[in-house]
């Protein structure tokens, strides 16, 4: 898929990586920084030359990323002076106030001040552009306090202990749109939306980040006509009729194979595939045993897993670092869960009733899909418990109630609770 989707010539996608051997080299590379700083920092013998050491350590490492002396000196010297933090705060100021003296910013040979004078004249050209930078921040999609796996910073270990040999990335899946999408489409990036997010580790099973994925398709059950009042039957449910799902990751199709009727579903695209001189050759391996430091992967580029037939959902790896105290304790709680978007609906009809039914082709009703609660899909559909209109409908389950009841529908009669 690289050439395909020339991921060389890509700016927001990494070199091909092999997992283990970045994490050696991030092993090591911790390794020679501790030695080092422990070395500098042991001969120095007062404070003056303590802060010495430190200057000439921050000006190597800037030398080494390609800065000349002198500006790495003179990006050192703007930065010491702390006085612009240190000051009182005194009464609120809005985000312009606090930007600093554009004039100052222009005289600035810090790459950061450069980029934020270029990107202040990008965005003032479109209002939507600056809508996206103040609202769509890196971390705009966390989580900070939404349960007991939602809670931010909790140690993997004390200070004094040291943390496991292990490496940490970000897992972000998007919300999955089932249908041809139109070209105006094709070309926004409001469609992309992160639906689930996860902090894996390098040990971490990809078929443990596979049963974390909680999707609406999978919850779709089919209802009798004139029988949709009566308790849905789950063993009829997307999840139990397909459960065969892949996840695809640079060449390799990784098929789950857990499932007792689960099939390769990858093979027709790979038959596909192998017929398409554009495409690089792919494989497929059951994806059980793999862990994520098994992979090899491009930080940034889109990768997929499908599942319940046709959904697929849109993969990004991003953030690879080595793991650290601030992370989450224990690799039983990985994947560990960053965010992840609900699907709680109010009813179409009275606003105020949690949706508990879809129906399509009402003849009644204009819209292709509407959303009902049960009262009000049953007042509006029904009279004395009979049918009175022709439509189609299915169950609405709020995924919360789904991870909370177990995956598949351990306990069905539980859903039914509103």
């Amino acid at each position: 898929m690289d050439r395909r989707f020339s991921a060389d010539h890509q700016w927001f996608v990494s070199p091909l990586l092999e997992l283990k051997a970045v994490k050696e080299d991030l092993l090591d590379a911790r390794e020679d920084a501790e030695i080092t700083i422990d070395r500098e920092i042991d001969t120095a013998t007062d404070a003056e030359e303590l802060k010495k050491v430190e200057m000439e350590m921050w000006q190597n490492s800037m030398t080494l990323e390609g800065f000349s002396s002198s500006e790495a000196a003179e990006a050192i010297s703007a930065l010491s002076d702390l006085d612009m933090f240190l000051s009182d705060v005194g009464p609120s100021r809005n985000l312009d106030d606090m930007k600093g003296d554009e004039a100052d910013l222009k005289k600035s040979v810090l790459f950061t001040h450069k980029e934020f004078l270029k990107r202040n004249e990008w965005t003032k050209a479109s209002r939507q552009r600056k809508s996206q930078y103040v609202t769509s921040l890196k971390y705009d999609k966390f989580m900070m306090s939404g349960g007991a796996n939602t809670t931010m910073y909790r140690p993997q270990c004390s200070i004094t202990e040291k943390c496991d040999d292990d490496i940490v990335l970000i897992v972000d899946a998007i919300v999955p749109y089932n249908r041809p999408l139109q070209s105006h489409e094709l070309r926004s990036s409001r469609l992309l939306k992160t639906q689930n997010k996860f902090l894996v580790r390098g040990d971490t099973f990809l078929s443990d980040l596979r049963q974390k994925f909680y999707c609406q398709c999978d919850t779709i059950v089919p209802l009798e006509n004139g029988l949709e009042l009566e308790p849905p039957c789950f063993d009829n449910s997307t999840a139990e009729r397909f459960p065969s799902s892949f996840i695809f990751v640079h060449n390799t199709f990784y098929v789950d194979s857990a499932p007792e009727n689960a099939q390769d579903i990858s093979f027709p695209i790979r038959k596909f595939m192998q017929d398409k001189e554009i495409f690089d050759p792919v494989d497929a391996v059951p994806m059980e045993g793999v862990r994520i430091i098994d992979l090899s992967l491009r930080l940034g580029q889109p990768y997929v897993f499908q599942h319940s037939g046709n959904c697929e959902h849109v993969l990004i790896f991003h953030d690879l670092r080595l793991l650290h105290e601030s992370d989450p304790r224990g690799i039983d709680q990985y994947p560990y869960v960053l965010y992840e978007k609900g699907n709680e609906r109010k009813c179409e009809i009275c606003k105020k009733g949690h949706v508990e039914f879809v129906v399509d082709r009402h003849e009644l009703l204009p819209n292709t899909y509407t959303y009902f609660c049960r009262s009000c899909f049953q007042e509006y559909n029904f009279v004395h418990g009979v049918k009175t209109h022709s439509f189609n409908a299915w169950p609405y389950t709020e995924l919360k109630k789904v991870e909370q009841n177990g995956w598949p529908f351990d306990e069905p009669d539980d859903m039914d609770d509103s």
